[in-house]
């Protein structure tokens, strides 16, 4: 229903139940209003996860998803992922705004249950997703700010404060170690623009082990003698293990698939003239300021 709503309120004029997409003074509309309420934000990040992957799901995933893990994650060891029994249609289960579970943190620094956006069980690999639209990553988590009723200081050093990408990785490693040991862990950013200046938390990742490693093994939250799972090799691993796409790229790379069925192609390419129309209403809204 939202996304045959959504496709029919951005198209030129507008759906007529429902007014048009820009104001009298020709800004844009962020909100779907019906009876003077609001029933949809244009570019809410749930609604898109859930129209986007809700429909690539139903298709053919070697078709898709394989050439998607090829172009971001070329590692050697990462080979595994592109065998086509990773690719089993019935073998593979998407979960929407999955709950990873408490990690085990000392008192005074619980932390609650990571949620990511979507996470995609694999014969041999789990995906984490993180979608972003017009927000960006969190520089830090709630537990590592300062907080009297709890007695807890906040981070000694700045540079250890847990951003989104740091926690999202090592919540997922250890969550698919957890319920699945022999399955590859990668976690996926999908974003409207590349990487900010002002949270380069990706770079700082990427292909640099030893950043990760300072974050895991600095003892604020943990004992290094109590971690699990990690060590030299596996920093390595997990450096390589996280990838940054565009909804463009994204887009970009289901304009170029072709599927055996007339069905499946015309659903994604469905999902493909969304996912552009989205874009151009965040370039608009960017550039021309909104309204409530």
């Amino acid at each position: 229903m939202t996304f045959v709503l959504e496709r029919e309120f951005e198209k030129e004029d507008g759906l007529r139940a429902h007014g048009s997409s820009y104001t009298k003074d020709g800004r844009v509309k962020r909100h779907i209003i019906s009876g003077g309420q609001i029933i949809l934000h244009r570019l809410s990040e749930d609604i898109m996860t859930s129209n986007v992957f809700g429909v690539l799901e139903k298709l053919e995933p070697i078709k898709w998803l394989k050439p998607l893990l090829s172009n971001y994650f070329p590692s050697p060891q990462l080979l595994r992922i592109l065998s086509d029994s990773n690719y089993d249609r019935d073998k593979i289960q998407f979960h929407f705004w999955h709950e990873l579970g408490r990690p085990k943190r000392p008192k005074g620094h619980e932390e609650g249950s990571t949620q990511v956006d979507l996470l995609v069980v694999m014969p041999q690999t789990v995906v984490s997703f993180e979608i972003k639209l017009s927000a960006e990553l969190f520089p830090e988590i709630s537990t590592d700010k300062e907080d009297p009723m709890k007695k807890r200081t906040r981070v000694p050093d700045p540079t250890l404060r847990w951003d989104q990408v740091i926690r999202n990785l090592e919540r997922g490693y250890v969550y698919t170690k957890n319920n699945y040991p022999d399955k590859t862990f990668l976690l996926f950013i999908l974003a409207m623009e590349e990487e900010s200046k002002r949270t380069p938390f990706y770079s700082r990742y990427k292909n640099h082990p030893e950043e990760i490693q300072r974050q895991i093994e600095s003892g604020y939250r943990w004992n290094v003698a109590d971690i699990k799972y990690f060590n030299d090799a596996m920093y390595q691993i997990l450096s390589q293990s996280l990838a940054w796409m565009t909804w463009t790229e994204l887009a970009e790379i289901l304009e170029e698939i072709k599927f055996q069925t007339t069905d499946e192609n015309s659903f994604k390419d469905e999902v493909t003239d969304y996912i552009r129309r989205k874009v151009a209403l965040y370039q608009e809204v960017k550039n021309k300021g909104t309204s409530k």
